[in-house]
């Protein structure tokens, strides 16, 4: 009996840090020009210019591959918000990189 007890908690960590490991972070470094600029865009209250903000920061930081995902995926979750397919399927195809990509 003692022993599949101990099996069922070692079964349970393993999952529990399993589980942690999936978290995914994009990191921008604060006070860079991109941090301020994304926070400039994410002030903003009208979505469609929200998402044009975000095609021209996309072009203007093309190099920054952290920066690019995370305006490709904020681009993506304000057209999937608003029923935008088109431009919705547009951000996905443009980045089908994940933050553990880099």
């Amino acid at each position: 009996m003692a022993q599949i007890r101990v099996v069922i908690i070692a079964l349970f960590l393993l999952a529990a840090s399993l589980s942690f490991s999936q978290i995914d972070k994009v990191t921008i470094a604060a006070g860079t020009p991109e941090d301020r600029e994304l926070t400039t865009i994410g002030s903003e209250a009208d979505a469609q210019k929200r998402i044009s903000m975000y095609e021209e920061f996309l072009q203007k930081y093309s190099s920054n591959a952290m920066a690019v995902t995370y305006a490709n995926w904020s681009a993506l979750l304000i057209s999937a918000k608003h029923r935008n397919p088109d431009l919705a399927s547009h951000h996905r195809a443009t980045d089908e990189r994940q933050p553990t990509d880099f």
